[in-house]
């Protein structure tokens, strides 16, 4: 997926919920937000647990940088829900890599 359409499925969410905050529209969308608070250097996952999807967020980030996890891991479980399937979930460790593809299409979601 090119920038362009990633953007436009971020501001087709955005326009059908009337909410910025990517918390909510994950909650919208039916997926649940949990956070944990025993993860070390991980800050999110994207997981589907028996076809019910999750966000795991690191709870000991700065809310700035759970909205961000959240909306990262919004971006994977919105394009990348296949893989997920697949691989059981994905895994973040650090934002803004921009050279593996579907870090790179999360982070521009």
């Amino acid at each position: 997926m090119d920038d362009m359409q990633t953007v436009s499925v971020a501001r087709q969410l955005v326009h059908k919920y009337k909410i910025r905050n990517p918390e909510e529209i994950a909650e919208a969308l039916g997926i649940q937000i949990m956070r944990v608070f025993d993860f070390k250097r991980q800050k999110g996952t994207f997981k589907l647990i028996l076809n019910v999807p999750f966000i795991f967020v690191n709870g000991n980030l700065s809310n700035q940088m759970q909205r961000m996890v959240i909306a990262h891991e919004l971006g994977h479980a919105i394009l990348h829900r296949d893989i997920c399937l697949e691989t059981g979930g994905m895994l973040e460790f650090e934002l803004f890599d921009m050279v593996n593809h579907t870090e790179y299409d999360a982070n521009v979601f």
